[in-house]
């Protein structure tokens, strides 16, 4: 799996120890979350990310329809920041995660720490961290384009400040908290390192990264004028049809010391523009609210370990509890399936074809249990070299496409 678990001592090893009633999920058109946080709790922050998202799609419009189930985004919220931290598994790059995203068709995911949404109308550090890494979703399900790494880091961070007012208005395009050093030093990254992906690299080790102040700073830029917004089109035109990087940005917006003295001034404003979205622009649509049965309260916390990420220790230990919680529960589709993940993590492929069965029976449509059958038919096939088997493994992945595309 993409993400490792440096440890898996922080979670519920045991499902004894598991607050079955707490844990609750909350559906919406483009969000599955998943925490042990109050009713009220968890439909204010629904809404939060639908009325972010809807004003995106307002402000950068999109043609993506409106995703299957399982192409939304699932939150986990956990513990605490140490817990993300563990979960994210980079000891020594994760001293600063205050949450973590997985781009994935089918299976797009984060983990972040508690939040409380009520608090002024302003993102915590955790909804930030979530809010720019959504952006970078949604840009990414939305263009059919290149896109260059300041453009992407520099929408991010435009769009994840956002500003959450009582009435449903949302603020977009403030300067985040989180960057404001960055952005005042935000000069001393050279707009040359900003185009030129090799002159960023060359030189991003050396001294404290500011690239995604400066990065937001060009795009505030860009994005706050309608004729700098089509010569950001202009731009990103160039570039799909083949042109450099550093001759893009030169045909374009002209010489970049000139673009550099304008930048400097737009950076000394005394306030900062911003985009103000109505509330019925923002609408979140119907959510829905459920408290998870004991039997998912009880293997969701290997649910949250499995998704994040297991090595080939921790996926033998993650197995042995699923079995346990799976002993228990017998009958239960959801935790058959998060059974048949583990024993296909853990590269048991006959097991996981067992449990995935016994979730289909229960539930013939369960998703993951039909994924994780495919998974386990595939590398069977893999190892065999049967080409008939493969046949079947293409087959049983179109009969999952039948049921959601």
């Amino acid at each position: 799996m993409f993400w490792k678990v440096a440890s898996i001592s922080l979670l519920v090893l045991c499902c004894n120890t598991v607050s079955y009633a707490a844990w609750r999920e909350a559906s919406s058109d483009h969000f599955l979350i998943y925490t042990d946080d109050s009713e009220a709790e968890i439909r204010r922050f629904t809404e939060k990310l639908e009325r972010y998202r809807n004003a995106m799609s307002f402000v950068f419009p999109t043609d993506a329809e409106k995703p299957s189930p399982s192409n939304r985004v699932t939150i986990y919220v956990v513990s605490s920041k140490s817990l993300v931290r563990e979960l994210y598994g980079d000891a020594k790059n994760s001293r600063y995660i205050a949450g973590f995203y997985r781009p994935q068709a089918g299976g797009s995911l984060a983990i972040i720490p508690p939040v409380n949404s009520s608090l002024n109308g302003k993102p915590t550090e955790s909804e930030l961290t979530l809010l720019h890494e959504y952006a970078h979703h949604y840009l990414l399900e939305s263009a059919s384009y290149i896109i260059p790494r300041w453009f992407g880091e520099g929408f991010a961070e435009y769009f994840s400040s956002a500003k959450f007012d009582k009435d449903g208005t949302v603020g977009l395009g403030l300067p985040s908290v989180m960057r404001l050093t960055e952005i005042q030093t935000a000069l001393d990254v050279s707009l040359e390192e900003v185009f030129d992906n090799k002159a960023y690299a060359a030189r991003k080790l050396k001294r404290y990264n500011n690239f995604y102040g400066r990065s937001w700073l060009l795009f505030h830029y860009m994005y706050s004028d309608n004729d700098r917004r089509r010569s950001l089109l202009d731009y990103l035109g160039r570039l799909n049809k083949g042109e450099g990087e550093l001759s893009s940005a030169i045909s374009t917006f002209g010489p970049l010391e000139d673009l550099k003295s304008a930048l400097s001034s737009y950076q000394r404003q005394p306030k900062w523009v911003y985009l103000r979205i109505p509330p019925e622009k923002t609408t979140p649509g119907n959510i829905t609210i459920r408290e998870l049965n004991k039997a998912e309260a009880a293997i969701m916390p290997i649910r949250i370990r499995s998704k994040a990420g297991v090595d080939e220790k921790e996926a033998a230990e993650v197995v042995v509890d699923a079995r346990e919680v799976a002993t228990q529960y017998p009958d239960e589709p959801e935790v058959q399936a998060e059974l048949a993940e583990a024993e296909f993590d853990s590269g048991n492929n006959e097991a996981a074809i067992i449990a995935a069965d016994r979730a289909l029976a229960l539930n013939p449509v369960h998703i993951n249990a039909l994924i994780q059958k495919g998974y386990a038919l595939a590398r069977i096939a893999k190892n065999s070299q049967d080409t008939e088997a493969w046949t079947e493994v293409r087959k049983h992945f179109v009969s999952i496409n039948k049921i959601e595309n």
